[in-house]
């Protein structure tokens, strides 16, 4: 599936008062999401770098990992949606030396209505 068939899921944008570096050093852990995200009430890793995986109750595979641009992509493979292409992408930018803007930007492909009501 080429990236023009994919569709916008949801976008998440927060500014956060502190430095990208240090924003970035929190989140470019790829398997470190407990110490931030508050819904990874488990989260185990296989590998390290591209192609490295993890899992919660579904799995992601690191896919595109950019540190000079502060992005990150992973696809997502949820057993229960076999068919489903999606990716989860992590872009920071710089809003001034202490203030970071996050996004994250889900993104696959088309989902049924029903599906997309609860993104």
């Amino acid at each position: 599936m080429s990236n023009s068939s994919l569709v916008n899921y949801t976008t998440v944008t927060r500014d956060i008062d502190a430095p990208i570096g240090e924003v970035w050093g929190l989140v470019a852990g790829f398997g470190a999401e407990k110490a931030w995200y508050p819904c990874a009430k488990s989260v185990s890793l296989e590998g390290f770098g591209l192609g490295s995986g993890q899992e919660y109750t579904f799995s992601e595979e690191l896919t595109q990992y950019d540190a000079s641009k502060h992005s990150m992509t992973f696809r997502v493979r949820r057993p229960d949606y076999p068919d489903m292409v999606a990716f989860g992408t992590t872009v920071l930018g710089s809003l001034g030396p202490n203030k970071t803007r996050f996004r994250w930007i889900a993104e696959g492909s088309p989902l049924p209505d029903e599906f997309m009501a609860v993104l």
